[in-house]
């Protein structure tokens, strides 16, 4: 007989929650879209822009390295928004390389005289001045 049986009926063992310690990914009790919630608006806000920006500039040979630039960094926006709203893995190595792919970008942005891309090399600056906040 197989030993979770007894007479015909499955014994179903008890579950029991496991007590969660608190770790670096999730900083004690705070909810992690809480502890990160600046930089989340930051991200995000920054993501927008370059989509818009990035879109905008798409089809124009002389703006291709602003539209590669703006898709690059609103990836890595929204990635790095997704990490810490869940509370994820390396998020301070995510924020150190959003933080470098958005000084890369607000540089090439900065370059152009669009008001999208201005609005985006701000929102670059933002963001990146957040993640390295997060990161350190």
């Amino acid at each position: 007989m197989h030993p979770r049986m007894d007479r015909g009926i499955v014994r179903r063992s008890v579950c029991r929650p496991v007590r969660s310690e608190p770790t670096p990914f999730t900083k004690g009790t705070t909810m992690s879209h809480q502890t990160y919630k600046n930089c989340i608006e930051a991200c995000t806000a920054c993501a927008v822009e370059c989509e818009h920006c990035g879109d905008a500039c798409l089809g124009k040979a002389e703006m291709a390295d602003c539209a590669r630039a703006c898709r690059d960094c609103a990836d890595l926006c929204w990635i790095g928004s997704a990490f810490m709203s869940r509370g994820g893995l390396a998020i301070a190595d995510l924020c150190r390389t959003c933080a470098r792919i958005c000084d890369l970008c607000a540089a090439e942005c900065g370059k152009h005289p669009n008001d999208h891309c201005r609005r985006c090399a701000d929102a670059c600056r933002r963001c990146a001045e957040e993640c390295r906040r997060v990161a350190a």
